[in-house]
């Protein structure tokens, strides 16, 4: 009897133990479940924190990209018209200002102006240019001397066109140059003086024919030879 109530007692004490250790056990799984679940927890709010975070930086960086954008496109549109306002300077320089040949035949008229050449001379010379025609017959040469300026001479010089243009050339004994200069006079009494270096080159309109001349110097000194061409218009 005193045995059985032994074992009985040593059950209960057995068990009681076995109650502690299982409770210690639930206890710690349950410290370690809370541990978890605050870390968790923890860590999705961190998460969160850091989701909001990168957002705002995003919508700063769309905001200052977009701002780049409307600044690069307000450049552009600038530059664009910049551009089309340089593009029609250009275009009014190159059709207002000359250049090449045009540039030349303007300076030459300046320096005609300035030698007391009327501007209404040079006006009638151009108009009187035709464009370039076939020159009819055989060049017609002569040859004649050359008076200077201011010294008295015999030779009047030479006519062309059956008489109808007389020609005479003088130089300057005093410029060292020495530019040839030629008198065309008409029948009528018109004259026209043009002065140049040799070759020197005229063109004279008799009715529907371009007399072009041509002076040269000639091997023998004192004397020039004048050509001329008969070409139609």
């Amino acid at each position: 009897m005193a045995y059985a109530s032994s074992r009985s007692r040593e059950r209960a004490r057995r068990r009681k133990v076995l109650i502690l250790r299982i409770g210690r056990w639930v206890v710690m799984l349950g410290v370690f479940l809370g541990i978890g679940y605050a870390s968790y927890e923890a860590g999705l709010a961190l998460a969160e924190l850091r989701v909001v975070v990168l957002r705002r930086d995003l919508a700063e960086v769309t905001r200052e990209r977009d701002k780049a954008r409307g600044a690069g496109d307000t450049a552009q549109a600038a530059l664009n018209r910049a551009n089309e306002h340089i593009a029609s300077l250009q275009s009014r320089y190159d059709a207002d200002v000359p250049k090449d040949a045009i540039a030349a035949l303007l300076q030459q008229a300046r320096e005609r102006i300035q030698e007391d050449i009327p501007p209404e001379r040079l006006g009638e010379a151009m108009r009187a240019v035709r464009p370039v025609t076939a020159c009819e017959g055989r060049p017609i040469s002569k040859r004649f001397a050359v008076r200077a300026t201011g010294q008295p001479g015999t030779d009047d010089g030479v006519t062309f066109a059956d008489g109808l243009i007389g020609l005479s050339v003088t130089v300057n004994a005093d410029d060292p140059a020495r530019p040839l200069n030629a008198s065309f006079t008409r029948l009528g009494g018109s004259s026209s003086v043009v002065s140049g270096p040799a070759p020197l080159r005229y063109v004279l309109i008799v009715d529907n024919t371009e007399l072009r001349f041509t002076i040269t110097h000639s091997d023998l000194r004192g004397f020039v030879i004048a050509t001329t061409n008969s070409c139609g218009r």
